[in-house]
């Protein structure tokens, strides 16, 4: 019985043993990342940029072609060559290796607007490297971290440390710029999988807007021409009276087709002289104008003079101020005494949903909102929940307290001296109400 329990007893330690000398190996196996110190990254690049490089003339030989050649500086890396790469470190080689083989292909324009409105950590980056980080970006190289749905600016965390793996692969983007990413001319990180059903009406998706912005319908797809809908698995081209985002600058086919207020008096403009003038105002506007009738308190509304002033600039009432301001003074009353309290979380609103619905100009948003407290949840014409002068808010089954997404075709003025919103037709089922079928 003795020999039997010293046996087992003998077994089991040898398991033990055995699973004890294993095991932390395994682990260390499936969670082990590589990551690349900065000399070895330096040498990478100066054999992609085919460098000449004399490895005998010094300890660091790659390093000091690379200084030679202006990728870096003696400063950029410091002393310290074993340690390990950080994203900030890539960088500033990046840049200006990217230099080195195209030239300078960043606009002072589209560095300064990266730099004030697109990194959102920017301000933790010393300031002799953010021109870097902006330019990486901007060339696709880092595209960092999204700050959340619907918003325009990327955490770039530029002390993080780069595997290996991901440094080869930003090596090999110097002279294969189909590997990058892309970016908008304003900035902003496109997304080129996982595309929405519409993709093809868009000029791109933006990464940090979900599909559901871009996946329902525009208002010229209930229309039908020669007893055809506008819209089957080949869309129609028909710039005259409809046109999708991706189409719209070319409206008349660059011919001066509307006239536009301008400073000089009225003259014709073509699509795209309205579009470069008018965007910036537009997608200000609407996003003005949101934030405004999705953040409504009765209890200071009657004295919220900011708030009054809003609305009046980004409004318009088909240039009547007067019926404008009547109605805006009645949905005051209305609302507080309605005891509306409305709040908003996300709003999205981007000029790539830019589109022309038989001479009228739309721009798409999103909203997630909720009313937190309303006396009445009836849909009456002035709303004494949701300002707009379209009728009443669609807004079906709803519920206080309820988070809800609130999706709208936001009609705007096609004239430069204003630019403001002309029907904000706020649907918050509309992309579920399909009206076209595939």
């Amino acid at each position: 019985m003795n020999k039997i329990l010293k046996k087992l007893i003998n077994s089991i330690m040898v398991i033990v043993l055995t699973l004890t000398a294993i095991a932390p190996a395994s682990v260390k196996a499936a969670t082990a990342v590589s990551y690349i110190t900065k000399e070895e990254f330096v040498k990478l690049v100066v054999k992609e940029l085919k460098i000449k490089v004399d490895e005998s003339s010094s300890k660091h030989p790659y390093v000091d072609a690379a200084i030679r050649a202006g990728v870096m500086t003696k400063y950029t890396i410091g002393s310290k060559h074993n340690s390990y790469l950080t994203k900030g470190d890539a960088a500033v080689i990046l840049v200006n290796a990217d230099i080195y083989l195209h030239g300078e292909t960043v606009s002072d324009e589209l560095l300064q607007l990266i730099l004030s409105s697109r990194i959102s950590d920017i301000t933790s980056v010393s300031s002799a490297r953010r021109p870097y980080i902006a330019k990486a970006y901007a060339l696709g190289f880092i595209t960092g971290t999204s700050d959340g749905i619907y918003t325009r600016t990327r955490s770039m965390k530029v002390g993080q440390k780069i595997s290996l793996s991901t440094a080869k692969n930003l090596v090999s983007m110097l002279n294969n710029k189909e590997k990058r990413s892309k970016i908008t001319d304003d900035g902003q990180l496109i997304r080129t999988t996982n595309l929405p059903e519409f993709a093809e009406f868009y000029p791109y998706i933006l990464a940090d807007f979900p599909n559901s912005y871009y996946a329902w319908e525009f208002d010229f797809m209930k229309y039908k021409s020669n007893g055809k809908p506008l819209y089957g698995t080949k869309y129609w081209v028909n710039l005259k009276d409809y046109a999708a985002p991706k189409d719209f600058k070319n409206i008349g086919n660059g011919e001066k087709v509307w006239y536009f207020a301008a400073v000089n008096g009225r003259e014709k403009m073509t699509a795209k002289e309205v579009y470069d003038l008018s965007v910036d105002k537009w997608v200000a506007n609407a996003e003005k104008y949101l934030n405004l009738v999705f953040n409504v308190n009765y209890k200071n509304l009657k004295n919220d003079k900011e708030w009054y002033k809003g609305i009046q600039e980004t409004h318009s009432q088909y240039g009547n101020e007067d019926y404008e301001y009547y109605q805006l003074n009645n949905y005051i009353e209305a609302a507080i005494k309605n005891k509306t309290i409305v709040e908003s979380k996300y709003i999205g609103v981007d000029k790539s949903s830019i589109y022309m619905c038989m001479d009228s100009v739309y721009i798409r948003a999103h909203v997630k909102y909720r009313i937190i407290s309303s006396k009445s949840l009836e849909r009456v014409a002035l709303s004494p929940i949701i300002y707009t002068n379209y009728d009443y808010p669609n807004i079906n089954n709803i519920k206080l307290g309820e988070w809800r997404d609130c999706y709208l075709d936001i009609e705007v003025t096609n004239e430069y001296l204003n630019c403001g919103i002309r029907e904000a037709i706020i649907n918050d089922y509309f992309h579920d109400n399909r009206v076209v079928f595939k």
